[in-house]
C-alpha cells in the first residue's frame, strides 16, 4: 500500500504525507486520489484507530483496530469482511492523524480523525458491519442459486 521509505521517516519522528494505494479502506479513503496524514506511533494503538502496520511479507497496511486478543491486534479495513489476526506491537509503525479528500483538486477537503465527521462516519460503518456482513453473504447465496438455476435451464 505504501512504499519502503516510509517506515525510516515514521521512524526518524517525522509525519508521512502520501497517495493512498489500494481499496481495502474504502468508502474513507479512495485510491491515489486521497491522501493520508501518518503521524508516528508512540504509544499502542487503542480499538477504533487506523494504524499502518507491516506484514510478515513486507506489505505495508492501514487498516482499522477492531479489538485487542491475546497481546495482539485485530485489523480490519473498513471495506474488508476478513479479520487479520495477530498483528503484534511492533509490527505497527504509524498512525492516521487525517486524510485529505480528492487531494490535488480544488474540491481538496482535510478531514482530521478527530472530528466529529469523522469520528461520525467510523462509528456508523462499525456497528453496521453485521448488518453489511449479512447482506453481502446473501447476495453471494442468491447470486449462487440464480447461476445454478440459469446454469440447469439451459441444459
Amino acid at each position: 500500500m505504501f512504499n519502503i521509505g516510509l517506515e525510516s521517516i515514521l521512524k526518524n519522528g517525522q509525519i508521512y504525507i502520501g497517495a493512498v494505494q489500494g481499496e481495502s479502506m474504502l468508502p474513507i479513503l479512495h485510491p491515489v486520489k486521497d491522501h493520508v496524514k501518518i503521524i508516528p506511533l508512540n504509544s499502542p494503538p487503542h480499538k477504533n484507530d487506523i494504524v499502518l502496520y507491516r506484514r510478515i511479507s513486507g506489505q505495508y497496511v492501514l487498516h482499522r483496530v477492531v479489538s485487542l486478543k491475546n497481546n495482539a491486534y485485530v485489523m480490519r479495513g473498513d471495506h474488508q469482511y476478513k479479520n487479520e489476526y495477530p498483528i503484534a506491537t511492533d509490527m505497527c509503525i504509524g498512525l492516521l492523524q487525517g486524510y485529505w479528500k480528492n487531494a490535488g483538486t480544488s474540491k481538496e477537503k482535510y478531514i482530521s480523525v478527530s472530528s466529529f465527521y469523522h469520528r461520525g462516519y467510523s462509528f456508523i460503518w462499525r456497528v453496521s458491519y453485521p448488518i453489511r456482513y449479512c447482506i453481502r453473504y446473501l447476495r453471494a447465496v442468491l447470486s449462487a442459486l440464480i447461476h445454478k438455476f440459469t446454469r440447469r435451464n439451459r441444459s
